[in-house]
């Protein structure tokens, strides 16, 4: 109000009803506004598969009014759908909700970083936030991994054995110890899992200190386990470890 006065003062109204219509106009556009929040910030998926994100729709200042949600900048071929594209925050007594948002690749869907806008309209207010999309090759099948600065590719030893230290060597087309398969689990990432074992590529003792060793046991729950593929302007990529966050050191696949 005090401001509203210095206005009227300062003759930027000539009369009270316009600095009456502006004050309702003012708390009318107050009482509209809301947040959309969405996270993670960022997902992988391969493509062909699909991942999602959590939307938190937040009313500001007593906001009461429906949302509508809509999604674009999806890449071509995949398809996006809420649990809820609707919000009424009416409902919600002046507290924020999460809505799921769903995303599915197909197979024509071109690998890239994508940058998805998620937009949340009620009235004339719009709110919007936007999310990485990053969509990577599927790798579902049997490789051998490549380190790019020596040459060599992964190699279990031919153990059968939980624990048994994974190392490199020469590649040669006649030994199962240098392959390994890969198995989707969620979001990107993979098993990476020897064709003479049966076991995974695991970071030893789950550690998340940097030079840790590289073994191979059980598949489990720890997360240790599991690998995501990054891009690299190479062609080749480089694996993230679910548990600590590190990358498979050198390890690169082409």
């Amino acid at each position: 109000l005090p401001i509203s006065q210095a206005d009227y003062a300062s003759t930027r109204y000539k009369s009270s009803p316009y600095m009456t219509a502006t004050i309702l106009w003012l708390k009318n556009r107050r009482l509209q506004e809301f947040s959309v929040a969405p996270t993670p910030t960022s997902r992988t998926v391969s493509v062909g598969s699909g991942t999602n994100f959590t939307v938190t729709i937040t009313p500001l200042a007593g906001m009461t009014n429906v949302v509508n949600l809509s999604v674009s900048g999806l890449p071509p071929g995949a398809t996006a759908s809420f649990n809820h594209s609707s919000v009424n925050l009416g409902a919600l007594q002046f507290v924020s909700t999460n809505v799921s948002l769903n995303i599915s690749t197909s197979s024509s869907t071109p690998s890239g970083n994508y940058t998805v806008t998620i937009k949340g309209v009620s009235g004339s207010v719009t709110q919007s936030d936007t999310v990485i999309l990053a969509v990577i090759p599927n790798l579902t099948g049997i490789f051998k991994l490549q380190n790019e600065a020596s040459g060599l590719v992964l190699n279990n030893q031919g153990s059968l054995t939980n624990g048994s230290a994974i190392t490199q060597w020469t590649a040669t087309t006649t030994s199962s110890n240098l392959d390994w398969q890969f198995f989707a689990t969620s979001n990107g990432y993979y098993q990476i899992n020897s064709c003479t074992s049966a076991k995974d590529a695991v970071v030893q003792g789950a550690s998340t200190a940097n030079g840790a060793g590289i073994v191979q046991w059980s598949f489990g729950s720890s997360g240790d386990d599991q690998w995501l593929p990054q891009s690299n302007s190479d062609g080749s990529f480089t694996f993230f470890n679910l548990h600590s966050g590190l990358v498979l050191e050198a390890g690169v696949f082409k």
